[in-house]
Order: structure tokens, then C-alpha cells, then sequence
């Protein structure tokens, strides 16, 4: 005898409802997790930038600062710097030091070439600048201000008669620089204490809480209380008993689909209040 199916209709529509509401539920919350992954990462940019052009202005600063002080250094021991002493020894017998012996090493050998090059200049007989350095070492090293100045020194050993004596230069230059140097360590520190944080955020969001269950949620409500009860409906060859199981079985895979829905809303609910 033919028996009404409408129950398995109406359960896979009332389903498909459901359904429908979870899966735009899910969707908006993946929208929403990937427009804050793509301000994060744009966060992440700007933070970058900003620590480019920090350290830049930090290194650039810092180099600044670091030629002062080996040009102090130089200046203080330059007839062992003409005699081409070793750094080492120099630098023990030195106690006033503001630069660590290896990032010293590199100016001191510049000097020392350069001592080289004016002893062996062509023409340090026949053509000196006002500073005393041959004309055409002066020329080449013009551009370089660690360089000239390290030769005016140079050219106060070898030229005694002509010795200029040193001047200070006016101005807080040096101290201008060391406290902008040690402030933008500490905004550059900031900046990627900042820039630690928003990847932990980002790393948060490549699995968003509630996703997973939600979409596997959505699969088996698909499956269950969709597709099972319109299979149920075109079958047409049963018996009462068989009818009566399939609505029982129906009816309970709907209840335990919609208690399941309401407890995954709920604690989406409770966690984002936590």
C-alpha cells in the first residue's frame, strides 16, 4: 500500500532552511577571518616598512658616529697609526675607547692604506692642497670625509713644520646622534615587539576556532536530514514496519541535527564573550 512520504519532504525542506542559515553563518565568519588576515598582514607591512627606514636611519646615524669615534681614536694614536703598528697593541694601551677593538679593525686598516697611499703619492713633493695632502690623493678621497680627515692627520706627522692645531667642532652633533640612535633602538624594539604580536594574531587566524566543527557540522546536516530523507521518499517498495522506521529514523536524525546546531552556536557564542 502506498504510504505518505510528505513527512521526509517537509523534514529534508525544514533541513535545507537550517542548513542554509549555518552555511551563511560560516560563510560570514570566513569573510570576516579573512578580511582581518588581510589587515593584519597590511599591518604587518607598514611595520616593516617602518622598521626599514628606522634601521636605515639608525645604521646611517650609527656610522656617523662610529667614524667620529675611530677618527678620535686615529687621532690620538696616529704616530703609531704612520708606524703601522697593530691594532691590538694600540688599542691595549688606549683606555679611552668608545669603539669594541673589532669595529674598530676596519677604519684602522683604511688608515693604514691611506698612510701608504700618501707616502707613495706621486706627487707629495711637488703638489699639496691647503691641508697638506698631495693633490691627487686629495682629489680621489674628496667625497669620503673619514678618509680626508684621516690624511690631515697624516699630513700633521709627516709635515711637522705645518701643523694646524686641532679645533672641536661647535655643536652637539654627538650627542644629538647617540640619543637618537638610542630612541630609535627603542622604536625599532617596539616595532617588532608590535610586529610579533600581529603574527601571532595572524597565525590565530589560518585556523579560526569554530570553523572546522562548523563545516563538518554542515556536511553531516547535508548528508542526514537532506539527502537521507529524499532518498527515503522515491522508495516506494516497503512495508509498515520499514515506513515507520525510516520516519522514527528521520525524525531522530533531525533532532539530534538541531540539538547539535544550537549547541555549536551557543559556545561560538560563549567562547567569543570569553
Amino acid at each position: 500500500m502506498p504510504y505518505d512520504i510528505s513527512i521526509f519532504t517537509t523534514i529534508a525542506s525544514l533541513s535545507a532552511s537550517f542548513v542554509a542559515i549555518l552555511g551563511g553563518f560560516i560563510a560570514s565568519k570566513l569573510i570576516t577571518v579573512n578580511g582581518e588576515r588581510e589587515r593584519i598582514t597590511a599591518d604587518i607591512e607598514e611595520i616593516d616598512l617602518q622598521l626599514d627606514l628606522k634601521t636605515e636611519e639608525r645604521d646611517r646615524l650609527q656610522k656617523g658616529l662610529d667614524e667620529d669615534d675611530a677618527l678620535d681614536f686615529i687621532r690620538d694614536n696616529i704616530s703609531d697609526l704612520v708606524n703601522q703598528e697593530p691594532l691590538d697593541k694600540v688599542y691595549e694601551e688606549d683606555k679611552q675607547n668608545r669603539l669594541q677593538q673589532d669595529d674598530l679593525l676596519p677604519y684602522w686598516n683604511k688608515a693604514l692604506v691611506l698612510v701608504d697611499r700618501f707616502a707613495n703619492a706621486p706627487d707629495i713633493e711637488e703638489s699639496l692642497n691647503d691641508d697638506d695632502i698631495p693633490s691627487s690623493l686629495a682629489t680621489e678621497i674628496k667625497s669620503d670625509a673619514f678618509a680626508y680627515d684621516v690624511c690631515c692627520e697624516i699630513a700633521k706627522v709627516c709635515s711637522p713644520s705645518v701643523i694646524k692645531p686641532f679645533v672641536p667642532p661647535i655643536g652637539t652633533w654627538y650627542e644629538r646622534d647617540s640619543q637618537r640612535v638610542y630612541n630609535i633602538d627603542f622604536e625599532i624594539e617596539a616595532l617588532n615587539i608590535q610586529k610579533e604580536q600581529c603574527q601571532k594574531q595572524k597565525n590565530s587566524l589560518k585556523k579560526p576556532r569554530g570553523m572546522r566543527c562548523g563545516i563538518t557540522l554542515f556536511i553531516l546536516f547535508s548528508v542526514f536530514n537532506i539527502i537521507q530523507p529524499l532518498i527515503f521518499s522515491i522508495i516506494t517498495k516497503i512495508n509498515e514496519c520499514q515506513y515507520i522506521t525510516m520516519k522514527i529514523v528521520s525524525i531522530l536524525l533531525l533532532s539530534i541535527g538541531l540539538i547539535s546546531t544550537f549547541i555549536y552556536l551557543i559556545w561560538l557564542l560563549r567562547w567569543k564573550e570569553n
